[in-house]
């Protein structure tokens, strides 16, 4: 054999090694990809279980506590705790739900129907109590009274008819 097919040998021997090395990590590469994807599902599971036993609970008691703290005629301290504890809900995450527009059951309660000529039906009249989201999810539900669409009364299109 020649110097330039034992030269060729070798490289070809270091390529193939090089090939057999990138091979293995990538293969290793994607199992640990797989198992971080594994563990982000398993601690996101975990994080929505905590969320649920324990913060949920405690952000409804506040929430409560603001329902009676947030009165007419309330003093500007009471107003100061209030905005207070309102933004520092915000900050964990905690999410005021829009109590204006078409009625939306997985955000809003409803506490009645209002028959309403000026507002389209199914949308919201009027926010009796405001509504919570904590990560998407509804913590508390808006509680509202929504319009629907006037009917006509049954003697009042026969008038009309008559004329």
């Amino acid at each position: 054999m020649s110097t330039d097919e034992v030269t060729l040998a070798s490289v070809q021997t270091s390529v193939d090694g090089l090939r057999d090395l990138f091979h293995r990590r990538l293969v290793e590469d994607k199992a640990k990809n797989r198992l971080y994807e594994e563990l982000f599902h398993e601690m996101t599971f975990v994080r929505d279980e905590l969320v649920g036993q324990f913060l949920t609970p405690m952000i409804v008691d506040i929430v409560r506590i603001l329902d009676r703290l947030d009165t007419p005629g309330a003093d500007a301290l009471v107003t100061s705790v209030v905005a207070e504890l309102e933004e520092a809900l915000e900050r964990q995450g905690v999410m005021s739900v829009l109590a204006s527009g078409t009625f939306d059951p997985t955000v809003h309660d409803m506490a009645g129907l209002v028959e309403s000529g000026h507002v389209p039906g199914g949308d919201i009249v009027e926010c009796l109590r405001p509504g919570y989201t904590l990560g998407g999810k509804t913590v508390r539900p808006a509680l509202v009274t929504v319009a629907r669409t006037l009917r006509e009364a049954p003697g009042l299109q026969e008038a009309e008819d008559n004329d």
